[in-house]
Formats: C-alpha cells, sequence, structure tokens
C-alpha cells in the first residue's frame, strides 16, 4: 500500500502526538480490526486501546468500515484514514519534551540538492525507517521527531 500524508488539524495533530496512537494507525492501516483485535496485537487492555480508538475515530482519524454481531456482541471494525500527516501548524506543546537526546541541540537541520526523484526516494525511506522503530513490541520512553521538507525558491538557494 502506498502511504501517502494526509493534512491534519492542529487537535488532530496533538491527538497523533502519541507512540500508542501512531501504533493502532498503523496497524489498521490496511487491515480493519476491532479494539479487542488491536488490544491483544499491543498486549493492552481492551479498554485503554476502545478509549483511544474512539478518540481517533471522533477525530474523523479513523472511519468504521464494517459492523457484525456475533453471539449478541456488536464488532465495529476501524480502518485509519492515514499512516502520515501534515500539520499546516505544529504547537511546540503538542509534542512537550524533557531532554535533548542529540547533544542538547533542540533541531537539526540540512540543506540537500535533490532531484524530485531523489527527493520522493529519500521520504520513502525515511516512512520505512519511522514504520520499522513505531511498529516494534517494546516498551521504553516516548521520543518525538519533528521534520519539516520544503523546496527552496531559487533565491533562497
Amino acid at each position: 500500500m502506498e502511504r501517502k500524508s494526509i493534512p491534519v488539524t492542529l487537535e488532530q495533530s496533538k491527538l497523533l502526538a502519541s507512540a500508542l496512537r501512531m501504533q493502532i494507525m498503523n496497524l489498521i492501516a490496511e487491515t480493519p480490526r476491532t479494539a479487542k483485535q488491536v488490544a491483544d496485537l499491543l498486549k493492552k487492555t481492551p479498554g485503554n486501546i476502545h478509549y483511544h480508538m474512539q478518540r481517533l475515530f471522533d477525530a474523523d482519524l479513523l472511519e468504521l468500515v464494517d459492523t457484525r454481531t456475533v453471539g449478541g456482541v456488536v464488532e465495529k471494525y476501524y480502518r485509519s484514514r492515514g499512516t502520515l500527516f501534515e500539520a499546516q501548524t505544529l504547537a511546540e506543546d503538542a509534542f512537550p519534551y524533557s531532554e535533548q537526546v542529540l547533544e542538547d541541540r533542540k533541531r537539526v537541520a540540512a540543506r540537500l540538492k535533490l532531484s524530485d526523484g531523489e527527493a520522493k526516494e529519500f521520504l520513502a525511506e525515511f516512512h520505512q525507517l519511522l514504520n520499522k522503530y513505531d511498529m516494534r513490541d517494546v516498551s521504553g520512553d516516548e521520543y518525538v521527531i519533528n521534520m519539516f521538507i520544503g523546496r527552496l525558491k531559487e533565491d533562497e538557494e
């Protein structure tokens, strides 16, 4: 499945500032699942996952794709609307941090000369790297990665 980015509001980006919610979004990107199925995969309680999925659904980040009644229980199957997001505005407080990892630097910046094809390849590889780390089954501290990529105007080079 090609991963394309979708625009999100500031409120939606705040909801997505959680590693657990991003794991949920990735788990149901291609295969619709219930909160119970997601909870089993993530080894979390169904109530906890249901809460997070309901918040994502209320924010229009998940879509309800199927409802089934099994043994008198209604099962709701959700799919994420995307796994990559473009926030028009990022609030610094949406991503609170306690310490910097990279030698006390708050920002890392680079300017690269890339063809359009190389820029697309760079983004694809970056997204693969994020997905690799996002879907691991580990415990630990939560870190934020905030990246902006834009083409400079000729007079700014």
